[in-house]
């Protein structure tokens, strides 16, 4: 009953795309953080949906035999179709209860695979946004870098001080309108 060693570090994998993610999302006019979006998308979906892939396998093996190899180390005279699973020669010898086994293992990967299936789904998802960002084939948006371009050239320090020299003579013209008014 051990889960895939693909899927151990699920959760770490997933953060780590989500945060990226993040920081990509509030950082767009900086290239390097697309990059790292894409790489560590792409990675966690591959190893997602290897992970699906090989619990998908496990389950269908353990639905198709009975949830016999589950407690083969067991009894191992239980690997016979034919013999019920509380009979046969071994089955006194477990440290548990093989009763309850079959229903256990399916109950962790069934929840296990679908949220390895959404987490691939998920990633897929980063690594469009990621490729959207950076104009990349077929999911280039028109007009997307004329924008970053854009918000580029906006940023620069020259721009900001005409921009914060526009608002402080506003706000001066404001506070002098709001004298004359007392």
């Amino acid at each position: 009953m051990r889960r895939c060693s693909l899927c151990a570090f699920d959760a770490a994998r997933s953060v780590s795309v989500g945060l990226v993610a993040l920081l990509a999302s509030r950082n767009l006019l900086r290239p390097p953080l697309h990059w790292a979006l894409l790489v560590l998308a792409l990675v966690n979906l591959l190893l997602s949906a290897a992970c699906s892939l090989g619990l998908l396998l496990a389950v269908s093996l353990t639905v198709a035999n009975g949830g016999r190899r589950l407690i083969a180390d067991c009894h191992p005279g239980l690997l016979d179709p034919l013999v019920p699973l509380d009979e046969g020669p071994g089955h006194t010898d477990c440290p548990f209860d093989p009763t309850r086994i079959y229903d256990t293992a399916l109950a962790l990967w069934i929840p296990s695979l679908l949220m390895s299936a959404g987490e691939a789904a998920l990633s897929g998802y980063c690594c469009v946004a990621a490729l959207t960002l950076r104009g990349v084939g077929p999911c280039r948006k028109e007009g997307l870098q004329g924008q970053l371009e854009e918000m580029i050239e906006l940023e620069s320090p020259k721009h900001k001080r005409q921009e914060n020299e526009q608002l402080l003579d506003q706000s001066q013209e404001i506070q002098a309108s709001q004298r004359s008014w007392v």
